[in-house]
């Protein structure tokens, strides 16, 4: 948000650096894969994430929610 923005940005330039390069370069996300689901009233959606130990998913899949 805007508000925490400006925390980093006055609080230290070690902060900033550190926001700066979390938002270009991404974070490393351990190998392997992940499945969150979320129950809502028209059913579930959820969210499969794989990654291959990089700084970007190698594969996301979305599943909406209805009924099948």
């Amino acid at each position: 948000s805007l508000d925490h923005i400006r925390h980093i940005m006055g609080e230290s330039m070690e902060a900033l650096i550190h926001h700066f390069k979390l938002v270009t370069e991404g974070f490393r996300v351990p190998a392997g894969q992940a499945y969150v689901p979320v129950v809502g009233p028209r059913g579930e959606l959820g969210a499969h994430v794989v990654s291959d130990g990089g700084t970007r998913p190698y594969r996301v899949h979305f599943r909406d929610p209805s009924f099948t």
